[in-house]
């Protein structure tokens, strides 16, 4: 299992998931749950699009990108992908308000996909997405990233929430979390 948590801007989370689009290497899907058995991808994303929940395949000739009947639960007679053995990369994106952002992340499970030469382009992707993220960002500390606009936002009065009820990191107590951030 690996994860990424962060801080972005609504507008840094679209040109993300818009630079992936663009390479051609994947498809992604609005939400982690879906009506059809074979969700439709979309080719881009703005601002209109409402989601906080995008799923990312990596294309590729083993696998097709097809979900899973859910028979119980939230998802009951939806469909979902197989984290532990579909390519996949799920991204959640910052909660926001006009004081407060609560983290986004990337999370994804590397080394499970049953097929060899699949597990190993994934495994080997999700890095290199991971790595590209986490290079535009400032970290934090160790487990969370933080990208220049937030930094900004925060240094002019806005705060960030350590997950939901979390410790809340402004201006005024950054220096005590030993953060980047002045």
């Amino acid at each position: 299992m690996s994860q990424l948590n962060f801080f972005i801007t609504r507008d840094e989370t679209i040109s993300i998931l818009n630079a992936l689009i663009d390479t051609n290497e994947v498809e992604v899907f609005i939400d982690g749950s879906f009506e059809n058995e074979r969700p439709e991808p979309i080719t881009q994303i703005n601002t209109s699009i409402e989601s906080d929940y995008f799923t990312i395949w990596l294309k590729n000739e083993f696998r097709e990108p097809k979900g899973l009947k859910m028979n119980h639960g939230v998802n009951k007679d939806r469909f979902i992908f197989d984290y532990y053995k579909d390519p996949i990369i799920q991204v959640t994106d910052c909660k926001r308000t006009s004081s407060l952002i609560s983290p986004g992340r990337i999370f994804y499970k590397a080394g499970w996909i049953e097929h060899d030469e699949l597990r190993k382009k994934h495994k080997n992707w999700t890095a290199k997405v991971s790595r590209s993220i986490d290079k535009r960002l400032n970290k934090l500390n160790n487990l969370w990233r933080v990208s220049d606009e937030v930094k900004d936002w925060v240094a002019k009065g806005g705060a960030l929430e350590l997950g939901p009820g979390g410790i809340v990191i402004n201006k005024d107590n950054l220096t005590a979390m030993g953060t980047i951030i002045k």
